[in-house]
């Protein structure tokens, strides 16, 4: 089952040139490639895709920009969009949206300055993207289409991604996914 992943089966096993009946044959070995294609440009980029919802999230990392604070992830190095926000709540205190604060643009706003003190803001709300943008839905595709093909040499004995990916991976992909780390959000 593919969860978070940028692409489908259907888009790869069209991509393959697969018809319905080989790509159920060949299922397990797609949605492999698909998980490690879309888990590859998560680590190329330092950030995710998908949709997450967090639950009383405090915030320990935030960048204070023009009063407001941008969400990052706790294991990604970038800032990701804010899709929705069901609670803020500051020192304990719970803000209202409209009225104590904003979100505009990936970024939460407020009249006056958020704590810096660590830790104070607890946010509840979902984070990333509701849909996988077009081109990382392309590199998905790209990627799987390349890992379907070189099975499970994709990952190390250590669990992360093999150092011969490269080798598999033309360059002109590989440095597309890395610009992905500067270019959106």
């Amino acid at each position: 089952m593919l969860t978070n992943c940028y692409c489908t089966l259907t888009e790869l096993g069209r991509a393959l040139g697969l018809d319905k009946q080989r790509q159920n044959q060949e299922k397990e070995k797609l949605e492999t490639a698909i998980t490690h294609a879309s888990r590859y440009i998560d680590f190329m980029t330092k950030r995710f895709f998908y949709k997450k919802s967090l639950t009383a999230e405090l915030i320990d990392v935030y960048q204070p920009s023009d009063n407001g604070i941008r969400m990052y992830d706790t294991d990604m190095l970038f800032p990701v969009p804010i899709i929705s926000v069901t609670s803020l709540i500051e020192n304990g205190t719970a803000l209202t949206v409209n009225i104590d604060y904003w979100v505009y643009n990936a970024l939460i706003q407020k009249k006056y300055a958020f704590s810096n003190e660590r830790k104070a803001i607890s946010f509840t709300g979902d984070i990333g993207y509701i849909t996988t943008p077009a081109h990382i839905n392309a590199f998905c595709i790209q990627l799987a289409e390349i890992f379907s093909k070189i099975g499970t040499r994709i990952i190390s004995d250590e669990g992360g991604f093999s150092n011969s990916l490269s080798a598999y991976i033309p360059v002109w992909l590989r440095d597309s996914i890395r610009a992905e780390a500067v270019n959106h959000v």
